[in-house]
């Protein structure tokens, strides 16, 4: 198995929301998940709020001790294009979140050159909300993250959300999301 990107699909590890299968797969219909991977030299935060999740925002943050284990996909460049929608990427670079090449190591320990999503600008930390730590979690299990990670995830500080969530998203850029193509 080839573990690169191809000139028509993109390498994305997914440390949030993403790992999610039911969430990747409402965004990106043809998502193919690689494997299992980690990034050295980070650690997760959450700032900002989530209009969704009604909480502190999935984020990476240097810390030379830190890891953050997460999946890779391989997605066409449409579906890219669409999660870009959906995290708020702007080309002038105004947006929520902006891409962010970074080396990840596979569960064979090669080092593999891929995208993230970081939050162009952090803020305050706030905590993410209760039912947004327990998708993380219910994602990180369903990708058979280490027990160990899972653990510290559901350890994280959380909140309760001051209305049900999720919320659906109804800003333009979500709805448009829906209308790319999956090429």
């Amino acid at each position: 198995m080839s573990i690169r990107p191809t000139r028509r699909r993109l390498l994305y590890f997914a440390y949030g929301g993403d790992m999610h299968p039911d969430q990747i797969g409402e965004r990106c219909e043809a998502a193919e998940l690689v494997c299992r991977a980690r990034l050295q030299s980070y650690r997760l935060a959450f700032h900002g709020r989530s209009r969704v999740w009604d909480g502190g925002q999935e984020t990476v943050t240097p810390d030379p001790k830190g890891v953050i284990h997460g999946v890779l996909y391989r997605l066409s460049a449409s579906d890219f294009d669409r999660l870009d929608i959906w995290q708020g990427v702007r080309i002038d670079g105004g947006g929520s979140y902006f891409h962010s090449p970074v080396d990840v190591i596979d569960e064979q320990g090669r080092l593999i050159d891929a995208l993230i999503y970081r939050k162009a600008v952090d803020g305050a930390p706030a905590p993410p909300s209760h039912d947004f730590l327990r998708h993380l979690v219910a994602g990180a299990t369903a990708r058979d993250l280490s027990p160990a990670y899972i653990a510290a995830l559901a350890a994280i500080p959380s909140r309760p959300a001051d209305f049900p969530v999720p919320r659906e998203d109804r800003t333009a850029a979500a709805l448009l999301s829906g209308m790319s193509c999956a090429c």
